[in-house]
């Protein structure tokens, strides 16, 4: 043992001092890879999380383009289907409409026809024409109330129906 202690002091202060450096320098330099190796791994999961959470966007927003495009498409057949409905009723409006007008030129004609009853069915004559505008002009604002309600309600529908296909799923996030 003393002989390791005589070497040990034959070697010079300087020489200690560099060999402290550099072990500290080296242990210095293990925990910089060390922290570097840390800093990538986390950086490495940082870029996973990033990746799944812009995946899971992009498949929310591809559902939802999706339920907007097929909504898109119903409220194109719904238009249609009000569009046809509203031709039939406008069609029937205008039987009915020919068919009081008939009966008002029936009626007419029947006072000029007879005219020792003129004087009396003239007056009857008018109330029809009167009584046959009003409904004319009831049946248009009717049929004008009846497209607004339609169009109106078919809006609001489909707003409800795009708005619901915002929402995930399974409710609320």
């Amino acid at each position: 043992m003393g002989v390791i202690a005589a070497l040990l002091r034959a070697i010079p202060l300087w020489a200690w001092a560099v060999a402290a450096a550099l072990a500290w320098g080296g242990l210095q330099r293990y925990r910089a890879h060390a922290a570097g190796a840390e800093l990538l791994q986390q950086q490495a999961q940082t870029a996973q999380q990033r990746e799944q959470a812009l995946t899971g966007a992009l498949v929310e927003t591809g559902r939802r383009l999706n339920v907007q495009a097929k909504e898109i498409d119903r409220a194109k057949q719904e238009t249609e289907r009000q569009r046809l409905a509203r031709a039939a009723a406008d069609a029937a409006a205008d039987e009915l409409r020919a068919a009081v007008d008939a009966r008002v030129a029936a009626a007419a004609s029947a006072a000029a026809a007879d005219p020792a009853a003129a004087g009396g069915c003239a007056a009857a004559v008018d109330a029809a024409r009167v009584l046959a505008e009003l409904h004319r002009a009831a049946d248009e604002r009717a049929g004008a109330y009846a497209r607004i309600a339609d169009e109106r309600g078919a809006a609001g529908a489909r707003c409800e129906r795009l708005y619901d296909s915002l929402t995930p799923p399974g409710g609320p996030p």
